[in-house]
């Protein structure tokens, strides 16, 4: 009969037997190993299309969990590691607002700025199936991430830029940005102006929307706004952004009708009062081209025909 070995000696030739190999080329991800992503919404579609033809400058607006990060995430790296292509990296750019709020964070640079890495992880992780993707395309130098405390004096020459959360920049910092983009590149901002994580300082507010407002008056500026109909992260969200975008709707409602019936018991008359009819009226909250222009048409003294009553 055979003699069974002890649990003591199987563990031992276990311990001395040699490591396993593992190369350095099953480590390393490639274009092959990245997961072909189709657009599944009217917004994302416009956006590959929009790569598709080469647009260098591109803003993704709107919604939350549309998947704007994601998709710009993948395009980025199908490029970036396409051989074909010119682009060498992914640089991924944020700003550490929250950090504002939880005050200075102990360690290095990187270490402080890893905490905002943590969505990409995620993304890569879902675009390779495997969960070191990150930290492997990292060490390829396919990723590079950077905070915009550090960017001054920087150049990004066959790179493509990934502004992300770029409702929580403010305008220097926006500019910084784009004045980084140098050869052979292409930047790409992704923002929702709803989701503006700033502390509403007079120095410290979000500078997105001058920014979009500038970037529409170029000729290589491409805009993809989302909407609820384009979010695909869960229904849950999708019934919650509408809701909120119904009450915000019938709050700014309110305030209009509230506004309204104000400026009108302004304009009514005191019957106690004279009326001078020396000095033409005028009405508080309205224009004064409005005024004048009611006292032109021999209007002067009544209720504006701007204003809207419940009577």
């Amino acid at each position: 009969m055979a003699k069974r070995n002890t649990l003591q000696e199987v563990a031992k030739s276990v311990s001395d037997s040699p490591p396993a190999k593992t190369t350095s080329r099953a480590l390393k991800i490639d274009h092959g190993n990245l997961k072909q992503i189709k657009p599944i919404t009217l917004a994302q579609n416009e956006v590959f299309k929009a790569y598709k033809r080469g647009d260098y400058f591109i803003t993704l607006t709107g919604s939350a969990g549309t998947g704007k990060s994601f998709i710009a995430t993948y395009l980025a790296l199908d490029e970036v590691l396409d051989r074909s292509t010119p682009y060498e990296q992914l640089v991924i750019v944020r700003s550490a607002v929250q950090g504002r709020d939880i005050g200075f964070t102990p360690g290095t640079v990187e270490e402080k700025a890893a905490m905002y890495e943590t969505p990409y992880m995620q993304i890569a992780s879902d675009l390779f199936g495997r969960s070191d993707a990150y930290h492997r395309l990292v060490e390829q130098k396919h990723i590079q991430f950077m905070v915009t405390s550090f960017l001054r004096g920087t150049t990004f020459n066959r790179a493509i830029i990934l502004v992300d959360e770029a409702q929580n920049m403010n305008f220097g910092e926006l500019s910084t940005i784009i004045t980084r983009v140098g050869h052979e590149s292409k930047i790409i901002f992704c923002g929702d102006i709803r989701q503006d994580d700033l502390t509403y300082k007079r120095k410290d507010v979000s500078g997105f929307q001058d920014f979009l407002a500038i970037a529409s008056k170029m000729k290589s500026h491409t805009n993809i706004n989302f909407t609820t109909r384009d979010i695909v992260r869960s229904s849950l969200v999708k019934e919650f952004i509408e809701a909120h975008e119904r009450h915000e709707s019938a709050e700014a409602s309110t305030r209009a009708r509230n506004h309204a019936k104000r400026v009108l018991a302004e304009t009514r008359e005191d019957p106690d009062d004279k009326e001078d009819t020396a000095s033409p009226r005028r009405w508080p909250g309205l224009p004064e081209t409005v005024c004048l222009l009611q006292e032109s048409a021999g209007n002067a003294g009544k209720v504006p025909w701007a204003v809207e009553t419940d009577d």
